[in-house]
């Protein structure tokens, strides 16, 4: 294998087959498949390190990688955990851009109400839930709640409840791009036409 692109193309490729399955296939199928390519990119990245001189960049970056090698590789024990963090990095993104526009709250009881309204509106956001129409229905519903049906309040369990407010648009896009970061991925896997 020529490059590190490759490795990540061909674990890709396999987390693209293991969509659907169940969280138990895929822990499978990482364990037959992908963890032998994740041994062979490990080594791989080894000797490059071993090539490169002391001082480069390339060999810091692989230094790096292969310092926590355990905590990328770990995906491959459970089914459950995926192969990246880009979800979690693009739900961050929002708070790292409005950093500077939100240091001011006026008071600590500020900042913390903020941040509960940030979370909730976020987790609205994960799940395609109408944050007014939650919001609205969970403050009207709050005062009267037991504390032991707080967890009911949630998005992902309020939705359920509420399907109507599901935002249909927003799964949709979220579909479409994930279908065609797939098409694309595979569009990668098909080999390039030979010349007559």
């Amino acid at each position: 294998m020529g490059s590190a692109d490759g490795y990540f193309q061909r674990l890709y490729d396999i987390e693209d087959r293991a969509r659907d399955s169940s969280v138990s296939q895929r822990g499978a199928l990482r364990q037959r498949d992908a963890k032998p390519i994740v041994t062979e990119f490990h080594q791989w990245l080894l000797e490059q390190h071993e090539r490169e001189l002391p001082k480069s960049k390339l060999r810091a970056a692989i230094a790096y990688m292969t310092n926590r090698w355990q905590s990328f590789a770990c995906y491959l024990d459970h089914g459950a955990i995926p192969i990246d963090n880009n979800r979690t990095e693009a739900a961050l993104k929002y708070a790292v851009l409005g950093r500077k526009a939100w240091l001011f709250f006026g008071n600590s009881q500020g900042g913390e109400t903020a941040a509960t309204f940030f979370t909730l509106t976020k987790s609205c956001n994960r799940h395609h839930v109408d944050p007014f129409a939650y919001l609205r229905d969970v403050y009207t519903r709050l005062p009267t709640t037991p504390a032991s049906d707080l967890p009911s309040l949630l998005p992902d369990r309020w939705i359920d409840e509420h399907p109507q407010h599901r935002l249909q648009e927003r799964a949709d896009e979220a579909r479409q791009r994930a279908d065609r970061k797939r098409a694309r991925r595979a569009q990668r896997r098909v080999p390039a036409a030979t010349p007559r």
